[in-house]
């Protein structure tokens, strides 16, 4: 059994769509610490006889807002739950990468174990993993389980090529111990990934700040800036709401 879990969601991830932002994030917390943060979690989705229904960013609606709202302070009232989030503002404009989709290429690390700056969407699409990732890991020591949302048909050749990336950054250590896909709809977690990824595209597409923003959305983004910044990066030292945001300048 791993020492720690993490639960990894993306939101506009593809390479054509309509957003230039892009959002990696994962939920982690201690293996023993688990089974009482589902609990807590269930119980609040229980008392908004939510309990059946999956927390997801693009069904919020007024009616479940306060639902949101209690999670969120959940989550900053308990200790043994983190997140980390990689935010990419301007990912149509990189001007390096070939956004034709490539599944043959190989991923480059250099000697201290920084990936290089590479040429096709996959190879930064998980080069982008790698830094959501290495740096949780290289902050907590212990052995990993890394669970990720089943979104389609390329989840093993997924699977296989963050297990590899990973191995390499860490030089075989073996603290990955699995990286595996699950269900979203089971795993409260992984929708918690799911919220805070939509959460921080919404806002960094400026969308809540439209005139026909969501009212809903609009007031748990606001919410969430009241807890913690959302608008910058955080040094590793704060592993509590952890927030990158690359820009292609160093990494």
């Amino acid at each position: 059994m791993s020492d720690i879990n993490v639960y990894c969601d993306e939101s506009c991830h593809l390479p054509n769509d309509s957003s230039k932002v892009m959002v990696l994030g994962a939920v982690f917390c201690l293996e023993r610490y688990r089974d009482d943060i589902f609990n807590s979690i269930h119980k609040i989705k229980d008392e908004f006889h939510f309990s059946k229904k999956e927390m997801k960013w693009s069904k919020i609606s007024s009616r479940t807002s306060s639902m949101y709202k209690r999670i969120i302070d959940y989550f900053f009232e308990t200790a043994s739950i983190s997140f980390r989030g990689v935010v990419i503002r301007n990912k149509n404009d990189l001007k390096f990468i070939d956004h034709s989709p490539s599944t043959s290429a190989d991923v480059g690390f250099s000697s201290d174990g920084r990936p290089f700056v590479l040429s096709t969407w996959n190879e930064w699409y998980y080069k982008m993993y790698y830094i959501l990732l290495a740096n949780i890991v290289s902050h907590i020591s212990g052995t990993y389980s890394i669970f990720l949302d089943r979104k389609d048909t390329n989840g093993k050749e997924k699977i296989e090529k963050l297990k590899t990336i990973m191995g390499r950054a860490l030089h075989d250590d073996d603290r990955i111990e699995r990286i595996t896909e699950v269900d979203s709809n089971r795993n409260d977690l992984i929708q918690l990934a799911d919220f805070f990824c939509g959460l921080l595209t919404y806002h960094h597409r400026g969308l809540d700040r439209k005139p026909n923003a969501s009212k809903a959305k609009k007031e748990l983004v606001a919410y969430l800036e009241k807890k913690t910044n959302i608008n910058r990066s955080v040094s590793l030292s704060n592993m509590k709401f952890n927030l990158f945001f690359w820009t292609g300048n160093r990494d």
